[in-house]
């Protein structure tokens, strides 16, 4: 699963950007050959023919990547993660922790009450006692569990949009990329 999104990571933020400045360039080249073809045919050819060999291979690099990117992106074969419905599993963390704060709150009275023994009031000449102490860590669990539980309020209801929003661009990018070496392809 992490391999995939790293994957997905690499072809987004290190191939795509190399691939467009590649293109970028052969585009240029090609434009660049034109402007010289009456003066200086050998050269404006030359120019020209790299430029669209590298316009070639930089489809065929982009071909390669779409494939990778596919081949990460399991949803595409009806597969899906635990995370695809992110409302479920997030309405299934808010229910477990709503069980184990209300498990803590109704099943530690028993475990304060059964203090048999005072070593700590004895120790501490009865400022504090061995109930006192296990309340303060009763409160200390409900308070921890809250509290992890306020971020999943405003970071998971929207998670997934920014990563579906990545997948089109990519996949638009791919789209004109062939539609480019279509164009250049066919005159």
């Amino acid at each position: 699963m992490l391999f995939q999104l790293q994957k997905l990571d690499e072809v987004i933020n290190v191939k795509l950007p190399v691939m467009g400045d590649k293109l970028y360039q052969a585009v240029l080249g090609i434009i660049d050959g034109f402007k010289i073809i009456g003066k200086n045919p050998k050269s404006a050819i030359f120019k020209i023919g790299l430029g669209v060999y590298q316009v070639y291979s930089t489809y065929k690099e982009a071909v390669i990547l779409k494939n990778q990117t596919e081949e990460a992106c399991f949803f595409l074969k009806d597969e899906k993660p635990y995370w695809w419905n992110i409302t479920d599993e997030y309405k299934g963390i808010i229910e477990e922790a709503d069980i184990a704060i209300e498990t803590v709150k109704t099943g530690s009275q028993e475990w304060i009450d059964d203090s048999k023994e005072d070593p700590v009031s004895t120790f501490t000449n009865g400022k504090y006692s061995m109930a006192k102490l296990k309340e303060g860590i009763k409160n200390e669990i409900i308070t921890t569990l809250e509290e992890l539980m306020n971020p999943f309020e405003t970071i998971l209801k929207n998670l997934a949009g920014p990563f579906f929003e990545a997948y089109e661009t990519v996949f638009g990018v791919i789209k004109s990329v062939k539609e480019a070496y279509a164009t250049l392809k066919n005159g």
